[in-house]
This record gives structure tokens, sequence and C-alpha cells, in this order.
């Protein structure tokens, strides 16, 4: 699927065209503060009529000529309370606005006031309006260098999944006027991570997915990242990040390095399994393009912004009647993947986040519920994260995953192979080694035409000691892959390349069969 990618001069353009110098946000929300703001009564409730916007305010000019020189945002809000008129400008807001209360208690009200009080903050950014949409194109960079290296999980189905929760998720209204529109990105990586840039870009690992159990879980791992999003806390990191590379150099370098970082993991890996090809383990380069971006895009939240996220997804929970011990869940299956992993510091260390021990301590009770009509929405990016598990050496975990696809009923060739491959791998005793080979033949019913699952039913018949089968499947091989390479005119492309090495190895092979 292609996906539509904008130029930075299409975005600024936009943006300009859709924004007007003062944009205002028209609201009808009803709040009390504890603390009261400008001229508004403490414990009382008002009206905000309306929020606006002005990108090139001067508060030491003229109102009539106004310059572009050190200018600041303002955020103006306007409303009443009983007869009384307001209007408070946002360097006149108090430092704390979490206080604010909406009278009418649901979902849009409690995200709507979340924003409202980061607008003192963010207004305190010189130039907002060309830092969003320096952002817009940053984050569109990074979008097509994933895309470059195949990075990108192109699943429609489990992509309009995960709108479907995320529309039940986002605010429909922001304080701050810019858009609420949220773009899920799916993003081929092992590891357990999801995050947000300011433009509204999610990125949500595969890894993530898989190690999710009900909807409950998924709704709260969402909840956390548009809490960020509405938070506005990437734009808050940005405004106190020291000076940044410029955009070209910086992309000019990263795209050197990512290309270091491809042939340094090709290298390291080789020939690996996937999707019934042949080609390298993308985690470690996933996550080397990851974290230089997530930093420059502010997504590198504090302690404090995590905890925040935390909690305000443990209300969205609430709101929308899911579980709200779904978030210590999630921090508990975050907690055995590690525990898997080996990195048991993560449950009692913390660097840039709370600790596991203690984000499941403030979350609540961690459940262990599966619920398998949920774990068949996700098992494409199962499989997925299985296959970069196995890929790894990491075969108990890549066997747990498929074998979770396997018995939902939503296997594919792909699980079964890698189930038969990690069998190999960790068993020896004839039993498993039969129970292998049952695996590859339910595999090769589903594809007769994959390598992968040509070459390991060769093997384990050979572990099973069937000499003639595997020679006979050998020569059966080799008539395939020289009727497939007959078929290829480019003889330095790559598939013809994989073909000829195949044929090489059956060949090989046929010959150390004899001398078994």
């Amino acid at each position: 699927m292609k996906r539509l990618s904008l130029s930075p001069f299409a975005i600024i353009t936009l943006l300009l065209i859709s924004s007007t110098l003062s944009a205002q946000v028209q609201t009808d929300i009803r709040l009390i503060s504890d603390k009261g703001i400008g001229s508004i009564d403490k414990n009382k409730e008002f009206i905000i009529d309306s929020i606006s916007f002005d990108p090139f305010y001067d508060p030491n000019a003229d109102s009539k000529f106004r310059t572009t020189a050190s200018t600041v945002s303002t955020y103006v809000i306007a409303g009443s309370q009983g007869n009384k008129r307001f209007k408070v400008q946002a360097r006149n807001f108090p430092r704390d606005l979490s206080s604010l209360k909406p009278v009418e208690d649901n979902l849009q009200n409690y995200w709507f006031t979340k924003n409202l009080s980061t607008l003192k903050v963010i207004s305190e950014i010189k130039d907002l309006y060309k830092t969003r949409s320096d952002i817009e194109a940053e984050a569109n960079e990074y979008i097509n260098m994933l895309a470059k290296y195949d990075l990108i999980y192109d699943d429609p189905f489990l992509e309009s999944y995960l709108y479907s929760i995320v529309t039940k998720i986002i605010p429909t209204n922001r304080a701050d006027g810019f858009p609420y529109d949220i773009k899920v990105v799916l993003v081929r990586d092992e590891s357990m991570n999801a995050c947000v840039f300011p433009n509204g870009i999610m990125i949500v690992n595969t890894g993530l997915l898989a190690e999710l159990h009900t909807e409950d879980e998924l709704v709260a791992a969402l909840s956390h990242e548009i809490a960020h999003f509405v938070g506005n806390h990437t734009l808050v990191n940005i405004r106190t990040m020291e000076k940044k590379v410029a955009r070209a150099e910086f992309w000019a370098a990263f795209a050197t390095a990512a290309a270091a970082t491809t042939e340094i993991v090709a290298a390291s890996q080789g020939n690996q399994y996937v999707n019934g090809t042949l080609t390298m383990n993308t985690a470690i380069l996933s996550s080397a393009i990851a974290s230089e971006v997530i930093s420059r895009l502010g997504a590198n939240f504090n302690k404090e912004q995590e905890k925040e996220a935390d909690l305000m997804a443990m209300d969205v929970l609430g709101y929308l009647g899911y579980d709200k011990n779904a978030a210590a869940s999630l921090f508990q299956r975050m907690t055995d993947a590690y525990n898997a992993e080996g990195n048991w510091a993560a449950y009692y260390l913390s660097g840039d986040h709370p600790s596991l021990r203690e984000r499941i301590q403030y979350s609540g009770n961690p459940s262990s519920k599966q619920d398998p009509t949920f774990e068949r929405k996700i098992s494409f990016a199962v499989t997925d994260a299985a296959i970069s598990k196995y890929n790894r050496g990491r075969f108990n975990q890549a066997y747990k995953l498929v074998s979770q696809n396997i018995s939902n009923g939503v296997a594919t060739d792909d699980d079964y192979l890698l189930k038969a491959l990690c069998t190999l791998n960790l068993y020896s005793d004839l039993s498993h080694n039969r129970e292998a080979l049952s695996l590859v033949q339910q595999s090769k019913d589903l594809n007769a035409n994959n390598a992968n699952i040509l070459r390991t039913e060769i093997i384990a018949n050979l572990r099973c000691n069937d000499k003639n089968r595997a020679s006979s499947l050998l020569n059966s091989y080799m008539n395939q892959l020289s009727d497939n390479m007959a078929k290829i005119s480019d003889k330095e492309s790559c598939t013809y390349q994989f073909y000829t090495n195949e044929f090489e190895w059956a060949r090989k092979m046929s010959i150390k069969v004899k001398g078994l």
C-alpha cells in the first residue's frame, strides 16, 4: 500500500492556508477552578466562549504595526462568569492550570482541560507555527526512512483495528486549536515500544502488540501515547532542547549512519528467515534509526511526563468503560517480556521512565487474563515479532508466540514453520523431530513454494534419519530452482542470486546426504 507523502513546502503551504493569523477555537465548556484565573472567582462555574491564538503577537509593538521580530506566541481565553466577561492572556495564566475541572465529567471535557493546562507553556515557544511545520516535515522524513528500509509493517486489517480503538480515545476539540488527528504507523520492531510525535504520528511496534492479550491493555497503551500528545509533552521537550543541528545536515548524517548500520547488520546477521524470504534481522536497524529521531522530535519523555501519561491513561480506561487495572496488566506484560530477555533491571531500575515495579504499584492490580478474540486480531503482529525473535536466537520466545496463533486457529505457514524451526533448535529427540516434520507439512499445505519450508523439510527428514526422503526432496528442490532461474532474464538480480545460492546449497547437500 502506498502512503501519501507531502513535501515540506506543501506542508507549510497547507498550514498557512488552513490557519488564520488569529485562529480561534470555539468552545462550550463549563469549568471550575479552585485557584481562580485572573478576574475569575475561585470555586465558581465559568464558561469559556473561545480560545484564540496569535502566532505573531509582539507585546512591545503597537497592535496596528506588529512586527515578526522577536515575536512570541499568545493564547487568549475569552469567557464569562455570571454577568461578568473576562479575557485572560497566556502570559497572565497561573503557572498551574491542572486544577481546572469540567462541570460535566466526560472524556472529551477531560481531554480539553488537560490540553488547556498546557497553553501557558507552549505559548512561550517563539514561532510556534514554524516549529510545528518543521516537526511535520521531519516526522515525514522519518516515515520515509522507515519505508526505505522496509521497516513499516503493512497490514490493512491490523491498521484498521487500531484506528477503531484510537477513534474512541482521541479528543474532538483541542484547546490549542491544532488538529487532533492521529496517524498510526506500524513498525517492524520486536521491542515493546510506541511513541507519538507532536504532529500526531504515532509509532506502534509489532513487538508491543505481540505481548498484549486483551483490548483493555491495548487501550491503556494507546491512551498513554495520546496523553503525551494532548499534554504537548513533545513540544515542551523541544522548547527546552539545546539548539538543534540544521534539518538538512541532520538528515544527511542520519541517512549515512542508517546505511552504515544496514551494512553492519546485514554482515553480522547473514541470511535470516522472514515471510518466506531470506533477509536480515530488522530489530537492530529499527532501534538504531529510532533513537536519535525520538530525541530530536521531543519524544524522549522524562519520568514526570511518563507518570502523568500513565495516570491519564488510567482515567481514559475508566471513561471508556475498560478495566482500569489494564495499565498495571500492561506493565506486568512488559516485565514478563523483559524477564524473558534477561533484562531484570527494567523492573527495578529506571532511566527516563519510572521503573516497571513503581508503575505497577501505582497502576492497580495486574491480571493475566487472555482474550483469544483479541489475540486473533493482532495475530499478524505476533508472527512478525516471532520472526524477529527467532532471528535473534530467542527460540523459546518465538515458539511461545507462534504457538499462541496456532492454538487460536489463525496460524499461517510462517507460524507453523517457525514452530518447526524452534522445535529443531530446542530439542534433539526423535519425538520432537517428528513433531517438527509434522509442523513443516502443515506449513507446506498452506504454501508449497516457500523456500524456507522446503529446506526445513529436508533437514527435518535427516533429523528423523530418513535419508532417502531427504535425497528425493533435494532433487525435486533443485529441479524447481532450475525452472525458476530459467524464467529470470536479469542474471544480476537479487532473486536470481538467491536461487543460484540455493541451488548450490542443494547440490552440495545432495552429495553429503549420500555419505551420512
